[in-house]
């Protein structure tokens, strides 16, 4: 056999397949990183905090989800606290937009939960203000997020608890 056959044989052809199906995943992925804080700090409800509202916290966060419309930015949510009065301090984390562009990046804002309904009411994103708003999916296993612009159509996206997530989250402590 010719030193060419032997050099571009199947097995070499094989390799040159893993890799660059590897190399796609990879540029693929580069969409669903977000932004974190370095100083995630979540804090286990209190017993004085309504069920209904401790509901929403998840020690391994919210995610997996990215918004249909608004750039089809890879996103997840951090309950980093709630109060007696479901009051809660989130983080809201995105990612870079396949259609626009831009930095991973979040923002830890302050949040209300009512009636079943985790709201941001007023979420900056880079010029974009919209009000936000979670559900929980009936089993707790998901939220079911409305994204609403004030001048723009509703964007959706389902998280899921965030088994998903690397174990080690440098920065994140869980108290």
């Amino acid at each position: 056999m010719p030193p060419t056959q032997r050099l571009f044989g199947p097995a070499f052809i094989l390799v040159i397949v893993v890799l660059y199906a590897q190399s796609a995943s990879q540029a693929a992925d580069e969409y669903d990183v977000v932004g974190r804080p370095s100083n995630l700090a979540l804090q286990r409800p209190a017993s004085s905090v309504p069920a209904e509202c401790a509901t929403f916290f998840s020690e391994v966060g919210w995610g997996k989800g990215r918004w249909e419309g608004v750039g089809d930015r890879a996103t997840e949510l951090w309950v980093e606290w709630i109060d007696k009065s479901c009051t809660a301090q989130v983080v809201y984390s995105w990612g870079t937009s396949r259609k626009r562009g831009g930095n991973p990046s979040f923002r830890r804002v302050t949040a209300k939960i009512a009636d079943g309904v985790l709201t941001i009411p007023k979420l900056r994103v880079g010029r974009i203000k919209a009000k936000v708003t979670y559900t929980l999916s009936g089993d707790g296993s998901a939220l079911m997020g409305v994204f609403q612009p004030a001048d723009a159509s509703k964007s959706r996206v389902i998280l899921v608890r965030g088994s998903h997530f690397p174990a080690n989250r440098a920065g994140c402590v869980v108290q």
